[in-house]
Formats: C-alpha cells, structure tokens, sequence
C-alpha cells in the first residue's frame, strides 16, 4: 500500500487510509493549535499544537469524498479483505473523449414460410440455420448432408452453427464526439496475490472492475459496454489461446467485471468480448488404449480365455 516519494516519505490513497484506520494498523490525529492567534493576548502561545486521536467516523467523513463514495470503497474494502492486490485505474482515462457509438439493428428478409422467426432474436435465426437451412429439398432432412465423412472433425464442421461466413452483421452509426461518462468506467485494477508482486512492475492486471451503484445507474447498454471495452487493451490471440481453447472463450480478447453495490451488497457481474466467430473449434482424437494385446491379435484390452 501506498507510495513513496524521493524524499521517503509514505504516501496513502483516501480508500487505503480508510481501509488501515479499519483494521486498527493506522491511527489519525487533528492538528489544532491551543491559545488565541493574537500576539497581544496573554494565553497565546506559540509553536504549540495540540495532536488530537481522529476516530473511524471522523476518518470517514474526512475522507470518504475523496475515494469517489461509499459504493467505490465498499467494493475496494472488500477485495483487499479477500486477499486481491487492489490499485486505482491510472489517471488520464476518466477525462478522455470519444466517439459515442450507437446500435441499428436492420432485419434480414422475412422468411416466408409461415413462421416469425426473427421474432426470437438470435434464437430465431439459429432455429432457422439450423432446421431449415437454405430451404432446398426436405425440410424434415437430416441437419448432416450426405457424403462420405471419414472423421468426426469433417462431420463437426459440417454442423458448425454459426459458421464463419455470417454475413449479417450490426451497421455503426457514428454520433457526435462528447466527453465520456464517468458513471461507466474502469476503477480499480486488480491482481491475484502473488508473493513476486512489485508496483514498480506490476504487469498486466488480471482483473478490470467498475463499481456501480443501483441507487442512480442501470445496467450498461451495449453502446456503454462497446465505450468501457475501449479503457480496456485488448489481448492478442497468441496469449489468449495458451490459456486453452474453452478458456480464451470464457475470458474473451477484454473482459470487465462490473461490481454492483445495492445498499451495502455487492454482485460481481462479468462481461466479456468473445469472438466465437474467429476460432474454430477443435475435435479432440480419441484417446488410444493403453492395454495389452489381446490373444486374437487385438490392439487393446485385456486376453480373452479360449
């Protein structure tokens, strides 16, 4: 915790002073001086100060403002409880401006045969890819078209839904520039407790939280989650792929959590930008027998009594 300056001096946020104060590793003082300020008084006193203990609500009402409200600090406090290395989001990012971006979703032609598919949303085009396919030949056919299929991972292709030739995709509509809205931004940085851990040297943070409050914010739009993507660098696919296939999914190229404070609870929602599109999912081999020939020549498995 905590920062030191060229002249050794130790440095605290608000929310870490309040966090010590709490435990009772850090105590506060009021600095008040004792007599008049006037020379000329006879109880006047001068270069004597009077060191007052501050107590937890006073700590609270002095510094609570600065950590940006009680919700950001409920959160901060309850990471740092759980063992996480916790660090505000660099200054810089709260003020920069950006482009708003904004969402019109234009339907596909209807279908025409009698059912109101794109009623369902992405279920209804998923239903019709999949049952109806282009609608030539039997519309009770097997989803597998015939042919001659030699491994599991040709007929796995095959079934893929959706394949990566989508071509309705969501048109952009660019708005006017405007400063972006503190309310949906990145926080606090986060690490896994690691005993290597330098903040000279932190590395990339595992985890990016934005604290809400339910009492004057809903969830995000899918334009304000495309603007809180943007505080967010993006992973290349190399780094994403040693995590595992599955995995790299889970997490996506830039993933936020968004921690949701509604009177004094806390939800750690996650939101992440998977692009399914651009990996192909693998069929693992079957894996081989690691028995002993059988006595009728067999690859595997145990002998069989004659």
């Amino acid at each position: 915790m905590g920062r030191a300056d060229k002249t050794g001096t130790m440095w605290l946020l608000p929310e870490e002073l309040m966090y010590m104060v709490e435990r009772g590793s850090l105590e506060c003082f009021y600095e008040q001086e004792q007599g008049s300020q006037d020379p000329a008084e006879p109880n006047h006193k001068q270069g004597i100060t009077l060191n007052v203990p501050m107590s937890v609500q006073a700590v609270y009402a002095a510094a609570l403002e600065s950590t940006g409200g009680l919700e950001r600090y409920q959160v901060y406090s309850n990471l740092k409880r759980s063992g996480y290395i916790v660090f505000r989001d660099p200054e810089g990012q709260y003020d920069e401006l950006f482009r708003n971006v904004g969402y019109e979703y234009k339907a596909p032609p209807p279908a025409g045969r009698g059912w109101n598919l794109w009623g369902l949303g992405i279920f209804g085009v998923l239903f019709d890819g999949t049952f109806w396919g282009s609608g030539k030949g039997d519309p009770f056919r097997s989803m597998l078209a015939p042919g001659a299929y030699r491994s599991y991972a040709e007929m796995y292709r095959r079934l893929a839904v959706p394949r990566k030739d989508v071509t309705w995709t969501p048109t952009i509509k660019v708005g006017e520039e405007g400063t972006k809205s503190n309310r949906f931004t990145v926080t606090y940085h986060v690490w896994k407790p690691r005993p290597n851990f330098k903040k000279s040297a932190p590395g990339p943070p595992d985890f990016y939280v934005c604290v809400l409050s339910t009492l004057d914010t809903k969830l995000p739009s899918l334009a304000e989650v495309d603007g809180l993507f943007k505080d967010i660098p993006e992973v290349d696919r190399a780094t994403a792929r040693q995590k595992g296939l599955y995995q790299g999914l889970k997490e996506g190229r830039r993933n936020v959590i968004l921690a949701t404070v509604d009177y004094g609870v806390i939800s750690y929602m996650k939101f992440s930008d998977s692009r399914f599109g651009d990996e192909m999912l693998e069929v693992d081999p079957p894996a081989k027998g690691k028995g002993k020939p059988g006595n009728k020549g067999g690859k595997g498995g145990p002998p069989v009594k004659k």
